[in-house]
């Protein structure tokens, strides 16, 4: 039975888990799910999942992080692969897509498989990211004091927030606005905000999931970085962690960027799986997907 639904229930998220660690068995690493955004109510179905006797045997969601690319997370069973059931999955999505304007797919795979067969499809290599865990017991950074202060954020910081999320990440959605009206509603979410002589320089958001504790979005402004505002930061992050008996902290970093992958794991982050992007590289109907739509 395929499903389409624009909110992630309770015992969905309990068969995503189990998905996730059949696909983590045979791959070695597993994909970014966002369990901090899948568990949201969203305006699209973008939800699809594909059960068998109960039994969650392939999930997809679709994310629209980029003003004209969406990414893709998509998992089937390892004992139902190669059975057309992620080419079912995505000509599901298709129509959704062109209607939103999407006109690139970003697709997330375990790290370092695959490859030669992606490229078949289609699909071009993008980047790698690692994802890392806080171990309180590693943390042997010095942060040294700086000028400046960290408090919470609010709708008054949005332009600010706006600035510093394009300067961090140029290719994300544009008109974020709407986008940081919501957050600073969320209920598990929290942003910090950095500011020196009254100037917003950086910020960070924090998930808390059931489980564990997402950072995600970290900048600064780039005429700020390596000046230990980062770090102060970041320590500031696990230090709202801590206090609520939440020591499970995570994030993820791109694998090129050498000097924050240094950063967090002075900070006592250790790298606990990885994955790739891979994209498309047509505009066509079926997004040059030849092989698959």
């Amino acid at each position: 039975m395929l499903t389409k639904i624009n909110q992630i229930t309770t015992p969905d998220l309990i068969e995503i888990d189990k998905l996730l660690e059949k696909c983590r068995a045979a791959d070695g690493n597993t994909i970014p799910i966002y369990r901090h955004l899948i568990e949201k109510r969203h305006p699209l179905n973008c939800n699809l999942l594909h059960y068998i006797n109960n039994n969650l045997i392939a999930y997809l969601r679709s994310f629209f992080f980029y003003s004209d690319a969406c990414e893709i997370t998509l998992m089937v069973d390892p004992q139902y692969r190669r059975k057309k059931i992620a080419t079912t999955l995505l000509n599901e999505i298709t129509p959704m897509l062109r209607h939103e304007g999407i006109k690139k797919l970003i697709f997330s795979t375990p790290a370092k498989i695959n490859s030669k067969w992606l490229e078949k499809l289609g699909l071009a290599y993008k980047n790698s990211e690692f994802h890392m865990k806080y171990d309180l017991n590693k943390s042997n950074s010095e942060i040294k004091t700086i000028p400046g202060k960290i408090r919470l954020a609010s709708s008054q910081d949005i332009p600010d927030l706006c600035k510093i999320d394009f300067s961090a990440f140029p290719n994300k959605k544009a008109d974020p606005d709407n986008l940081f009206q919501n957050l600073l509603k969320t209920a598990n979410c929290t942003i910090f905000v950095l500011t020196l002589n009254d100037a917003t320089i950086g910020k960070a958001h924090i998930f808390t999931e059931p489980d564990k504790v997402r950072l995600t979005d970290i900048g600064i402004l780039p005429e700020f970085r390596s000046q230990g505002f980062g770090s102060a930061l970041i320590k500031q992050c696990i230090k709202h962690a801590l206090v609520r008996n939440k020591s499970n902290i995570v994030l993820d970093v791109e694998t090129s960027n050498e000097g924050a992958l240094k950063l967090y794991q002075n900070l006592g982050f250790d790298i606990i799986n990885s994955h790739d992007y891979w994209t498309t590289t047509s505009e066509s109907d079926n997004f040059g997907l030849n092989g698959i739509l």
